[in-house]
């Protein structure tokens, strides 16, 4: 026992007991190893992997600490367990990885085993490929030397039959799409060798590879600088991030630099799971924007199986301490055993001890997302305020809204939404539903994508005020469409096109958040001229929001937008009936309040948001919405789930802006949905709060105060400000702290924010930036 590492006579125990229970071989052929996998891992990881699983005694690198013997042996414990359980039925979706990573740990060259044997009887069973086959390609990979030769050159030749290439009209987005084309790529590269080179099959093959290698190292780069990995909505979070790693995996097998070419750009690709997550047990899903149903808390959700252990993947592949603080979450939270089994096997190939994981309360309170986004949050314990704001992102993806500039803020309950579902494919006749627009059938989207449902601004020309699109419902003070998406690869002037902001300023620092965006290119060159929107987070609990606009004309009307969740109350007071100019029934129209001087409030879950407009000085404050009676859905698999879905007669959704007179409210009905997901219901929306500028300037200053808090707290700060010129001060107390706040929407030095602790003579005073300050590093525990 010489190649033992010096740890006792334990470890000599735990060998002896781990080597009992690896199975034996049950048959032997003549033909040569090949035991060589290419997809996921090299040769050369075999021995590191045996030694983690406790199944290989001695190495090279036994006492390094990182691959010791049985250093992973519960993970191991997992995969086997399952790969044992599983092995007399027929292979899940992704079932085929347990039993493929078994043999490669505790089989021989050559040798068939129990393991290999359930891989070939699942390769022969299954004829058809369609969208997440990865699992078996990786599988026909691990076991290729123990299959049978006939079937090894049955399975390569149906697949050879149906290879799809990759070429330039891929995108990245599209799972159902992109995903089986890196399936093809990836059983192109494991039967490649089934084939002598200048055959017919082999040659499609090298097609395949050929035009895989030209098309990965081509898009993955781009996607690392220009989104860092981030996917442009929540819909299709999971899956993104799961191809793309995939993918890279893939071009890690054909190029040894991939990684390395890839780390930088997708270090930051898990930062949305960690800053957007508040941990409060009342928010079963992250923050929803544009298409889908679907915002996932944490990452691992994608469809294929392979999703479940990329956290531990670009833990390893990039050194990212966010991917490590996931990859650090016991297997045991995820929901379903295929997905325990295939994080914990990625776990015992990438597992490094070396990567130390974010140190979550001691992390920067502020984070600039590759899409755009930035999120902001007061604290880091359970509950904690969060804020978001659009900077801009890039339109990548079908049904993305017209939302540029938008915010929304969470704290025990979504307090500024954004608002309408996206029913679009669910609220339709065939599953017993329904969308419409007033009294006639319309489509829902008309309002969900709209400028009108997101806390944006929204402004009407005068020739807009008389323009109907359709027959029977007006759709003005949109931002401007993008230009059609691409098919495949675009240059960098197509991509900022697309692009309708940019993001100006960023910091963070003890006392606040700000982030500064230009957004006037969202909007046609007939209404802004300049809009630039910041958002200024007080850790202590106030949030500014300060638009700057130059509008086109003094014509264009020009209203800010706040959806809220929950009827508003004025001071605390219910809204007054006597100043409602339309109605429909006692809890549902519009209000109307000049030169609103009073705290506005609504509430959802534990949580309370206070609004105070600051400026402009000359303003109409218009509330539209209610009923909000919840409807429950009647049948089938989500029966008796609740929603607020509208009615004709409501004013939930209303389709225009408040100052104009005609109008309709949008609504819908399901019957029987077959796919609604986690963020379902975060859209359901009483209605907005417009301030409208009465202003003959063509410069508009907006500045709102919004103060969320929880619920149980009766009454907002006091709030002091004055104008001198074009420079706005505010003074207030926030947790016993004096602050004051002077912002300047028109001067390059934009301000700054003074506290005064009690007790304390000296103040504390930091300069709002006017620049994109550098992301501040990550501490690790």
């Amino acid at each position: 026992m010489t190649n033992l590492p010096c740890t006792g006579l334990l470890v000599a125990a735990v060998a002896t007991v781990a080597l009992a229970q690896a199975p034996p071989p049950t048959s032997r052929r003549a033909e040569p190893p090949f035991f060589a996998p290419r997809l996921l891992l090299r040769t050369i990881d075999v021995d590191r992997i045996r030694l983690r699983c406790g199944t290989r005694i001695g190495g090279a690198s036994a006492g390094d600490g990182r691959n010791g013997f049985a250093t992973h042996a519960s993970d191991f414990r997992i995969v086997r367990q399952y790969a044992d359980e599983n092995l007399a039925l027929t292979a899940e979706p992704g079932g085929l990885y347990p039993a493929a990573f078994m043999h490669l740990a505790t089989g021989e060259p050559g040798i068939s085993d129990k393991y290999s044997q359930f891989v070939e009887r699942s390769l022969q069973q299954r004829t058809s490929y369609v969208v997440d086959f990865d699992d078996a390609a990786v599988a026909f990979d691990w076991c290729f030397d123990a299959l049978t030769p006939e079937v090894r050159r049955q399975v390569a030749k149906r697949w050879s039959s149906t290879f799809a290439r990759l070429s330039e009209r891929d995108r990245p987005f599209e799972h159902a799409l992109f995903h089986p084309k890196l399936c093809h790529l990836a059983t192109a590269l494991a039967a490649r060798r089934e084939w002598p080179a200048g055959t017919p099959n082999a040659e499609r093959a090298t097609a395949v590879i050929d035009d895989g290698k030209a098309y990965l190292s081509r898009v993955l780069p781009v996607i690392a600088e220009r989104l860092r990995g981030t996917a442009p909505t929540p819909a299709i979070r999971g899956d993104f991030e799961s191809d793309i790693v995939f993918a890279a995996e893939l071009w890690q097998s054909l190029d040894e630099e991939a990684w390395t070419k890839l780390a930088a750009g997708f270090r930051d690709m898990l930062d949305v799971y960690l800053w957007s997550d508040t941990q409060w047990p009342g928010l079963t899903s992250g923050l929803l924007h544009d298409a889908g149903t679907t915002a996932p808390l944490r990452p691992g959700t994608g469809s294929s199986a392979f999703a479940a252990g990329i956290a531990e993947v670009l833990a390893r592949r990039t050194g990212s301490p966010a991917a490590a603080y996931f990859a650090a979450i016991p297997s045991e939270t995820d929901v379903s055993p295929i997905r325990r089994a295939v994080r914990a096997m990625l776990r015992i190939i990438h597992g490094d001890p070396s990567i130390r994981p974010a140190h979550r309360e001691r992390l920067p309170l502020a984070r600039r997302l590759g899409n755009q986004w930035v999120l902001m949050r007061g604290d880091w314990g359970i509950g904690a305020t969060l804020v978001a704001f659009d900077a801009g992102q890039s339109f990548d993806v079908a049904r993305q809204h017209l939302d540029t500039g938008q915010f929304q803020i969470v704290r025990k309950g979504r307090l500024a939404i954004d608002s309408g579902d996206d029913v679009a494919l669910e609220a339709i006749r065939p599953r017993g539903g329904e969308q419409n627009i007033g009294d006639t059938p319309s489509d829902f989207d008309l309002y969900a994508a709209s400028t009108l449902a997101h806390n944006c601004v929204t402004m009407v020309g005068p020739r807009e005020t008389a323009r109907r699109i359709g027959e029977n419902w007006i759709r003005v003070g949109n931002q401007r469409s993008p230009p059609p998406l691409p098919t495949g690869v675009e240059s960098a002037e197509l991509a900022s096109q697309r692009i309708t902001g940019r993001l100006l300023a960023f910091g963070t620092n003890e006392l606040f958040s700000y982030a500064l965006a230009d957004i006037a290119k969202a909007y046609s060159p007939q209404m802004a001229l300049v809009f630039d929107r910041g958002v200024l987070f007080i850790q202590d609990g106030l949030v500014l929001v300060i638009d700057r606009i130059e509008r086109a004309s003094a014509e264009v009307r020009t209203s800010w937008l706040l959806h809220v969740p929950s009827a508003p109350r004025i001071d605390g007071e219910a809204l007054d009936p006597a100043l409602r100019r339309r109605a429909e029934g006692a809890t549902a129209g519009t209000w109307v309040f000049p030169n609103l001087a009073n705290w506005l409030s609504c509430d959802d879950g534990d949580g309370r948001l206070y609004l105070r407009v600051i400026s402009p000085a000359k303003n109409r404050v218009h509330l539209i919405g209610g009923p909000a009676d919840v409807q429950r859905i009647p049948r089938g698999s989500f029966q008796g789930r609740p929603y607020i879905g509208g009615s004709p007669r409501g004013f939930e959704y209303w389709l225009s802006p408040a100052p104009m007179k005609d109008g309709a409210n949008a609504w819908y009905r399901l019957g029987q949905p077959a796919t609604l997901g986690d963020a379902f219901g975060s859209g359901s929306s009483w209605g907005r709060i417009e301030v409208e500028a009465v202003d003959d300037s063509t410069s508009l200053v907006f500045v709102h105060a919004l103060y969320p808090c929880d619920r149980r707290q009766e009454s907002p700060p006091k709030l002091e400000f004055e104008r001198r010129g074009e420079t706005i001060a505010l003074r207030t107390i926030l947790r016993a702290r004096r602050y004051t706040i002077v912002v300047n929407p028109y001067e390059p030095a934009a301000g700054f924010v003074e506290v005064h602790d009690a007790g304390q003579d000296d103040a504390i005073r930091r300069p709002i930036p006017t620049q994109i300050e550098a992301d501040r590093p990550i501490p690790t525990e």
